[in-house]
């Protein structure tokens, strides 16, 4: 059947067209508040029909939010590293040197993210959004906090104690996750950052006084573990309290209180070592 692919599922399944004013009903039955700071991960091919697409969620989220709120997404650009590390997929040995001399180095206003959504690129590309400087792991944001939540993102443990997320977590941040699961919960790459990781090095190439430069910087393994989805079955299940839901078409929205789910995967983690060294 030709035509354009989500209004064709939305006939077929009989589904009807979501608007601004679905998403801001339904962030309010969820319990976003005025004050919010919310990190936000969306899909929207899981709602099928949407009049305005990421505009759309963005708008309504904002209006919810208001003046006192932050949105945060994350702008990863994972792909400015050493090609050696590739592995989603690892690329040929003879593409190396031609990656290493040919990315363009990592520029907060221009470099796009990676595999991330069309949502995130939109609070990106809006006009009032800020980006922090982390060559690999950027996050941008819109609101009252922006500035306080991205300065000073330092280059090790990107994702860590001296991270957006870090700063999130202490602000008692929410996550919002619309059509997606915990795979693409970043705020969980808080949890990982517990005592005794071992450390391995990253690079990315950055501008530097006016000139493209390779520079390194330290981190732990973050795919020694391929369990977000386990967290996510007993998290939603283990903790009913923490966290609100519902559903658009055939999209759940959920809504998490952000300590108790980073706070919960790191408990998760850490029996999960103690287990691993008792065998």
């Amino acid at each position: 059947m030709e035509g354009i692919p989500y209004v064709v599922k939305a006939i077929e399944k009989g589904l009807t067209p979501l608007g601004k004013s679905d998403f801001i009903k339904a962030f309010k039955e969820l319990g976003v508040q005025s004050n919010d700071n919310i990190i936000a991960h969306a899909s929207l091919s899981a709602f099928s029909y949407i009049l305005g697409d990421e505009r759309a969620i963005f708008e309504a989220l904002m209006e919810v939010m208001g003046v006192a709120g932050t949105l945060v997404v994350p702008t990863q650009t994972v792909d400015i590293t050493d090609p050696i590390r590739y592995e989603y997929p690892p690329v040929p040995k003879e593409w190396w040197q031609k990656i290493r001399d040919e990315i363009p180095a990592f520029d907060k206003e221009k470099s796009p993210s990676r595999a991330i959504g069309d949502f995130a690129e939109y609070v990106r590309t809006y006009k009032d959004s800020k980006r922090s400087i982390h060559p690999l792991y950027s996050f941008a944001a819109v609101g009252e906090k922006a500035d306080f939540i991205l300065e000073n993102h330092q280059l090790d443990y990107g994702l860590g104690q001296n991270s957006p997320l870090m700063k999130l977590y202490e602000l008692d941040a929410k996550i919002l996750l619309l059509g997606v699961d915990f795979d693409s919960n970043t705020s969980l790459h808080l949890a990982e950052y517990y005592p005794n990781r071992p450390d391995l090095e990253e690079s990315s190439k950055i501008i530097a006084d006016g000139q493209e430069k390779w520079i390194s910087f330290k981190n732990i393994d973050l795919d020694i573990y391929d369990d977000f989805t386990d967290i996510e079955k007993k998290f939603y299940s283990e903790k009913p309290e923490s966290y609100t839901s519902t559903k658009l078409n055939e999209g759940s929205i959920y809504l998490i209180n952000m300590r108790d789910c980073v706070d919960f995967a790191r408990n998760y983690y850490l029996e999960k070592e103690c287990d691993e060294k008792i065998l």
